[in-house]
């Protein structure tokens, strides 16, 4: 529940995937450049037409596949080591309640949530997914048999934007960077560490990628079709950096400039 726990994840979980689709797309832009499109047969200009565009769809459609199949794989690692990775509480020891009673259980719990303003459980195990808005938690912890009632627990600061949910890649793809653009936000995030984090907003109007306080220069160049045409390849090495909404959603932000699109996203 507590962003602290979610927020180094989510950020090596936006560079992990920004190098992958980086390599994923570059690959996919050699195998297409060497797919053999022209022969020395002379065909009709409407049949090379879709010879390319099968070609570029074909190349699309791996990619995506390659991607989809990485996030499932980490997703389904996730869920198989519930007791490690906090979508089940440690093991809870139940002694005997009479000297005539020798049975001793040794439970799991399943991590369970009663959202705000709910009135049933939301199971991470069974239902996969339970959104809920990122918060900090100044208080100590307490016993709660893997029950976390977010009408009683209730956090000290809302941060805008952000999402914890059950499992890291959920919270990285529903969360939104909004609250990195603006000062005040990020000094509510910053003052729950006890070490002095040396971070400050990012630009709106100049998105760059220098050291720690960068953030994503994207690409910028013709990869797919559009509307039919055919696509340019090889493509624009000199290409300028996309300019990026401060609302613009974590997911929106996968499309990568070669390999220094890692260096932009870690904040702190």
């Amino acid at each position: 529940m507590d962003v602290r726990k979610s927020l180094s994840a989510m950020w090596q979980l936006i560079a992990t995937f920004c190098h992958y689709a980086n390599s994923t797309l570059l690959e996919v832009l050699d195998e297409f450049a060497n797919t053999p499109l022209i022969s020395s047969k002379l065909i009709p200009e409407e049949l090379l037409r879709t010879q390319t565009l099968t070609a570029l769809n074909n190349a699309h459609q791996t990619a995506l596949d390659g991607v989809n199949q990485s996030i499932t794989f980490a997703d389904r690692i996730t869920q198989a080591s519930g007791l490690m990775t906090g979508l089940a509480t440690n093991a809870v020891i139940g002694l005997p309640i009479n000297v005539w009673q020798s049975e001793q259980i040794v439970p799991t719990f399943s991590t369970k949530y009663k959202r705000h303003e709910s009135t049933t459980l939301c199971y991470c195990i069974n239902d996969v997914s339970c959104p809920m808005p990122g918060g900090l938690y100044f208080y100590d912890e307490w016993e709660t048999n893997g029950i976390y009632d977010l009408n009683v627990i209730v956090p000290n600061a809302t941060i805008p934007g952000l999402v914890v949910d059950c499992l890291p890649t959920q919270t990285m793809f529903a969360s939104t960077v909004e609250c990195f653009y603006n000062q005040s936000c990020l000094d509510i995030l910053l003052s729950a560490y006890q070490a002095d984090l040396p971070a400050r907003a990012l630009a709106t109007k100049h998105v760059h990628h220098n050291g720690y306080y960068a953030c994503l220069k994207c690409i910028k160049r013709r990869v797919w079709c559009e509307k039919g045409r055919i696509v340019t390849y090889p493509y624009n090495q000199n290409s300028s950096s996309l300019r990026t909404s401060p609302h613009i959603n974590v997911c929106a932000t996968l499309v990568l400039h070669e390999n220094k699109c890692h260096q932009g996203i870690i904040l702190v």
